[in-house]
């Protein structure tokens, strides 16, 4: 049920991440002059709120797992790794702010990710949220 749950969700967003995308010059140029040569930020935020998306329901398994306390430490590690990589990227300004965003989501994802796959191969925390 987890990879029916991502694979709907990524079906879903996939369109919208791709339509905002193509039209992000003319979306950021809708702010005016001085936001047309933002464009790239928007994209790194799209594909973030992607990546979220699609990472929804693994924070879903987690949390009805009764793990929480293992979520919010992963929320911690993930807020490490956002203030680092934004303190490394700071200088390249809006761009550099989504880039550290969209870094420290793919490593929480990735270790979410994994985290689930774990505790779904468990035999005593399958139930109905696994297939």
């Amino acid at each position: 049920m987890l990879r029916l749950s991502v694979a709907v969700n990524a079906l879903f967003v996939t369109p919208i991440v791709t339509l905002g995308i193509l039209a992000s010059p003319w979306i950021m140029a809708s702010y005016g002059g001085d936001f047309v040569d933002g464009w790239p930020t928007l994209v790194v935020v799209l594909l973030t709120a992607g990546l979220l998306a699609v990472q929804s329901p693994v924070r879903q398994v987690i949390a009805a797992s009764g793990r929480l306390w293992m979520e919010m430490f992963m929320f911690v590690g993930w807020a490490i790794f956002f203030l680092g990589m934004t303190w490394l990227l700071s200088s390249s300004g809006a761009l550099g702010l989504a880039g550290a965003r969209a870094i420290a989501y793919l490593i929480y994802a990735l270790w979410s990710f994994a985290f689930a796959v774990i505790l779904l191969r468990q035999p005593n925390q399958r139930g109905p949220i696994d297939g």
